[in-house]
């Protein structure tokens, strides 16, 4: 799979630290049972070719972990990803603009048993202040990276957790690249918004803004994915 854009690497190397705004919202899961939606249920709901309006959907294998903090947030990676919690299936659907100058998205599904889900969604909000401030490993050079709490872009899904991944001014190094930055270095505002979407046992993610009707959509479809054991 091809490199992303490091904005996009960025955003997601963190995923979910901050879990800052959560909203619950009472609406059917996915599935009737509770059990994880599988490789093959995900891929027939999912969008492909042009089903979202004003983009080409296309799948590609996800990278194991790519869009989690375990690169750089050890809290929020061991929320996301265990020996004890691998997701049962795992899709990447890029959604690229039918128009020039509109942004690309990659949107990152991860099926678990709806309990699973719902209890990562906790940890990820209790990560939060952890991941306030953590080192990065990138281009040969340790980093200062930090989350911060943001209200969530669209009120989706049975859970919303939403937060901004702060990365240092350019041209910024800590230590000259050898060792470990040990206090907090400087970050630049806004960030970077990361968003997790829970719907049923399914966890969405999208990295940056994304526009409300997208993650309608994958909800919407997501929950006619019946689960494994339907």
């Amino acid at each position: 799979m091809r490199r992303r854009p490091l904005l996009f690497i960025l955003a997601l190397i963190v995923l979910v630290g901050a879990g800052a705004a959560l909203a619950v919202v009472k609406r059917t899961p996915a599935g009737g049972s509770g059990e994880p939606v599988t490789m093959a249920q995900l891929m027939a709901v999912l969008p492909r070719g042009k089903d979202v309006p004003g983009y080409r959907a296309v799948f590609q294998r996800p990278e194991i972990g790519a869009d989690s903090p375990g690169r750089s947030c050890g809290e929020v990676a061991s929320a996301l990803w265990s020996r004890d919690r691998m997701p049962l299936a795992s899709t990447l659907v890029v959604l690229t603009p039918a128009k020039a100058g509109q942004d690309q998205h990659y949107v990152t599904s991860h099926s678990y048993a709806r309990t699973d889900a719902q209890r990562i969604m906790q940890e990820l909000r209790a990560s939060v202040p952890a991941c306030a401030h953590y080192n990065s490993y990138h281009a040969d050079l340790y980093l200062r990276f930090g989350t911060r709490p943001a209200k969530p872009q669209f009120d989706v899904g049975d859970e919303v957790v939403s937060y901004r991944v702060l990365a240092p001014p350019a041209g910024h190094v800590d230590l000259g690249g050898s060792g470990i930055p040990l206090e907090p270095g400087p970050l630049q505002e806004p960030g970077a918004l990361v968003t997790f979407v829970r719907t049923g046992g399914v966890i969405t993610t999208y990295g940056g803004t994304v526009p409300k009707a997208i993650a309608d959509d994958f909800d919407a479809r997501l929950r006619r994915a019946p689960t494994a054991d339907d």
